[in-house]
């Protein structure tokens, strides 16, 4: 299913503070509130790893600050 490559791509671009990659997968439908295994949406991935750039703009496009894991 391309949409959970996206979702996925999102995810690990969260993990490793791209934002380029970051942006450029949101802006082909990824999810902002995707939980990969380990149940952490792409801002919590962004704040776990200290992508400080990443977390800001993931804020600025809606993301749930409000979110937790499951």
């Amino acid at each position: 299913d391309k949409m959970a490559s996206w979702n996925e791509k999102l995810i690990k671009a969260a993990s490793n503070g791209s934002l380029t990659d970051l942006k450029h997968f949101i802006e082909k439908g990824a999810d902002l509130e995707y939980r990969g295994e380990d149940s952490f949406t792409p801002l919590l991935r962004s704040v776990f790893y200290g992508h400080i750039e990443t977390v800001q703009y993931l804020v600025s496009v809606g993301s749930n600050k409000e979110s937790k894991t499951e």
